[in-house]
């Protein structure tokens, strides 16, 4: 029976310009550094057996990111958040860790996402945030690989053009949170799949304005799953308590 563990961990600071790769490549140097069983895979190029759970996007924090670890012996969740904060740099934090169910397959059960999302513009974010939630659609530009054409797909392989596509029903909560800042709760995961970004740059169209990505900051708070009563709760908890 395998033995694994769900590590919360926090992403924060200059840390959220490494991508997914680089993150996963410090996460396994900390876990070497760190002494932890960690378990190997088997063959010819083993290479240690720890995964992170839906990604974040290049430039945005994470209050609430996870990770699998699979161990090989029995270790208690204190003393794997001890080992591994010794040894994190800084902007990285383990904040809790949990044993899994065997069954537990957190990457295919999450289906919403929280983020606070810092608009650092002179817009009227409580009126904003009213419209969005009375909408009944919101077309948004979303990049769609463009088929290959026989011709020329050498050339335009992966050239890419805009389409538009309907995002209001992967908002599900959209809150204004002071002048700057909005909390929005959306979709998220393997079935459906919406980046905040999409959003934003609506939000800077029906205002007129141009969208500059430096002038924004993402920070996820929090990965969602639906209880037996399709109530959201933390992927981190193992009861039925709802948001």
């Amino acid at each position: 029976m395998r033995i694994r563990y769900l590590i919360r961990f926090e992403k924060r600071g200059n840390l959220k310009y490494i991508g997914h790769l680089d993150l996963l490549r410090l996460l396994h140097r900390c876990i070497k550094l760190s002494g932890i069983d960690i378990d190997y895979s088997k063959g010819f190029n083993p290479h240690i057996l720890a995964s992170v759970v839906l990604p974040l996007t290049v430039g945005s924090e994470g209050l609430s990111e996870y990770a699998v670890f699979e161990m090989k012996t029995e270790t208690g969740a204190e003393r794997i958040l001890e080992k591994l904060n010794a040894v994190m740099p800084y902007g990285l934090k383990c904040l809790n860790a949990r044993k899994m169910p065997d069954n537990e397959k957190p990457s295919g059960a999450i289906c919403a996402a929280q983020y606070f999302i810092e608009i650092n513009e002179k817009f009227n974010l409580p009126k904003i945030a009213e419209e969005i939630l009375q909408s009944e659609k919101i077309l948004a530009e979303k990049p769609e690989k463009i088929k290959k054409n026989s011709a020329k797909h050498s050339e335009r392989a992966n050239a890419e053009e805009p389409a538009k596509t309907d995002i209001r029903p992967l908002i599900y909560d959209v809150k204004a949170q002071g002048e700057k800042e909005l909390r929005v709760l959306i979709a998220q995961g393997s079935m459906r799949n919406l980046r905040p970004e999409l959003l934003v740059k609506h939000i800077y169209e029906n205002q007129g304005a141009l969208y500059f990505p430096y002038k924004i900051n993402y920070i996820r708070s929090e990965l969602y799953k639906a209880d037996n009563r399709g109530n959201l709760v933390s992927i981190f908890q193992t009861d039925t308590n709802s948001v």
